[in-house]
């Protein structure tokens, strides 16, 4: 079943980034003062705002100063990773 679009409308951004949502979207999302957003870019102008805090978000933070704090990057720790993997898959085969 698809799923439709229920309230739409448009806002302006004020000088100082200030984004008034149209009350009809804030009366449907049940939105009060003080919600917080993720704002996703999805490429081509387009923005997505999500009423909360992603819960990747919340966990990915603390890992990334995690790995800063020890002089490691994504790409160090996905390379770790590989270098993992390929063990693991040698240790497999040999069971077999």
């Amino acid at each position: 079943m698809a799923r439709t679009i229920a309230t739409s409308g448009e806002a302006e951004l004020l000088a100082r980034g200030n984004l008034t949502l149209p009350k009809a979207l804030r009366n449907a999302h049940d939105l009060k003062p003080g919600t917080r957003f993720t704002i996703i870019d999805l490429g081509g102008g387009s923005l997505m705002l999500v009423p909360r805090r992603l819960r990747v978000d919340a966990l990915a933070e603390p890992l990334l100063d995690a790995l800063t704090a020890r002089g490691e990057s994504l790409e160090s720790l996905l390379a770790h990773l590989d270098a993992q993997r390929g063990r693991t898959s040698a240790y497999d085969t040999n069971d077999a």
